[in-house]
Formats: C-alpha cells, structure tokens, sequence
C-alpha cells in the first residue's frame, strides 16, 4: 500500500538520524534537497523519546488528513498555514490522475520526551 522509505532528519539541534517514512507524503511537503539528501552508513534512526515535526494536511472536503514528516527545521518555518499541495492518485481521491489542494491546517513542533528513569541504583536508600 504505502511505499516506505529511509530520509535524512535534522533535529533542530543539528543531529542528523534516520526516519522511516512514506515517500510520497514525506517528498510531497519537502524539498527536493531534503528528501533526496542520502543518509550516511550507520547513522543511528531517531532516538526513542524524539518526536519529529510534522504539519497536517486536509483533503479539500476536510474528511481526510494526513500527517507528513518535515525533515529540517528550515523547511518547518517556511511552511505556513494555509498552504495548499496538489496531492493526486487512487490513494487520495479514488480518481487515478486526479489533482487536490490538500491544506495545512497544523503544525506541529518537534519534541523531546525525556525518558524517566526508574531503575535501581545500588543503593541502600530504598529506591
């Protein structure tokens, strides 16, 4: 059904990881540069705790949406709400060829959760 593949993701901190994505979403919202950017043997996918920024956009009727991965901050700020993509093919609209202003309705931030720690630590304190 969906077509997955590796992209390079930049944190907004400038580490550079691996996410696995739909292609044809993930190219959609990014710009060339960013999705045909290669990722360098061993780099490491997104650490547990990330949460990669993401925009969702809406089908024009508003009954479908679908969250897209942006894969660099400088691509994130440069997007606005409002911002229309022609999204087209059976997957969308059932019509093979079609076009459609899908819509970006939200934007949503990268996040890190950090991860509580709730291990022993060899002490005798009761913990």
């Amino acid at each position: 059904m969906y077509s997955m593949r590796w992209f390079k993701y930049t944190t907004d901190e400038g580490l550079v990881y691996g996410v696995k994505r739909d292609e044809s979403n993930t190219e959609l919202v990014n710009t060339s540069a960013d999705s045909s950017a290669t990722i360098a043997a061993g780099t490491n996918a997104l650490p547990k705790g990330y949460r990669a920024r993401f925009i969702s956009i809406f089908s024009p009727d508003g009954l479908q949406k679908k969250d897209c991965t942006i894969l660099s901050a400088a691509q994130y700020a440069a997007i606005a709400i409002g911002t229309s993509y022609n999204v087209g093919g059976a997957d969308y609209s059932g019509v093979e060829g079609s076009a459609q202003g899908w819509i970006v309705r939200t934007k949503t931030p990268e996040l890190l959760r950090r991860q509580p720690f709730n291990g022993d630590t060899g002490n005798v304190d009761g913990d």
